[in-house]
């Protein structure tokens, strides 16, 4: 089952090529877990204070709760034999790269 922190996103500014990307919460969680070893999943630059100020603002806690009650939903569906989808999100397009 698809990640619900993967469809969540914040659209940020690339200040190298002008253009905007997805920085999923799943990425931001992630960035958090690694404890600062930047886990370079887009191709953006750790230097980028966009990027870090978004890091900075979404509590750690708050992300961990919610992916873990997105797997017990996803569990749940599947011991019922349920099929949970996930819409398509909007504007997400290809991964950010340079």
């Amino acid at each position: 089952m698809e990640n619900l922190l993967n469809r969540a996103y914040f659209k940020q500014h690339c200040h190298e090529c002008g253009h905007s990307y997805a920085l999923t919460l799943y990425n931001i969680l992630q960035e958090q877990q690694l404890a600062g070893e930047w886990h370079n999943l887009q191709g953006r630059d750790i230097d980028d204070p966009d990027t870090h100020a978004v890091l900075r603002a979404i509590p750690r806690e708050s992300l961990e709760q919610l992916e873990q009650a997105w797997l017990n939903v996803a569990d749940a569906a599947e011991r019922a034999g349920l099929t949970l989808e996930i819409a398509p999100a909007p504007g997400m397009g290809e991964p950010h790269t340079h």
